[in-house]
């Protein structure tokens, strides 16, 4: 195959891949030794798999209602709530800053996003109401909860990272978002 006719990786895998701000570490210690953390990444996946199936396997669990379904339908509320984040974030974003209502207008810019963020929202408490339907479950079965708490779960733990970052590393915390290295110290 020509190299040539392949797309160049993009800016975003690019950086995660090199890790330039340092967010996260790159190498792990694994029976002593140092390994690139993709590496530690992908055996973890694929041990989790494994353990997943096998789990599956030795319970006799039906894995096309109880893990491939359950998967599908958490993986949705989680876009709905990326949905309901993204819109929130979009109408903050252009609401705070004036200068740029000539480029996209108060109605897409603050407006729209803000509508979106009532529409989905009224959507995902719905989602939340009748997540044990979506799930297959009965009513008072844990399950209903347990699932969409993991995205605040996840959503604490981001925090907590980032008021890390911001207490200990503050430069590497300041050149997240802007697709710039850290500023090192003069």
């Amino acid at each position: 195959m020509d190299v040539r006719s392949q797309a160049p990786p993009s800016r975003v895998s690019r950086a995660l891949a090199a890790d330039r701000l340092g967010v996260w570490p790159v190498v792990a210690i694994v029976g002593g030794a140092i390994a690139p953390l993709t590496v530690v990444a992908g055996g973890a996946l694929s041990a989790l798999t494994s353990v997943v199936v096998g789990l599956y396997a030795f319970f006799g669990w039906e894995p096309l209602v109880k893990l491939f379904f359950w998967q599908t339908v958490i993986g949705g509320f989680g876009v709905l709530v990326l949905m309901v984040i993204a819109s929130a974030a979009t109408a903050a974003h252009f609401a705070a800053r004036d200068s740029r209502h000539d480029i996209v207008g108060v109605g897409q810019g603050v407006i729209a996003p803000a509508l979106s963020v009532l529409a989905l929202g009224e959507v995902m408490i719905l989602t939340l109401e009748q997540f044990h339907k979506l799930l297959g479950v009965d009513a008072t079965s844990p399950l209903r909860w347990a699932f969409p708490a993991l995205y605040a779960v996840a959503f604490a733990l981001g925090l907590a990272r980032a008021g890390y970052l911001a207490a200990v590393r503050p430069r590497i915390y300041a050149a997240i978002g802007t697709g710039k290295p850290p500023v090192a110290d003069a």
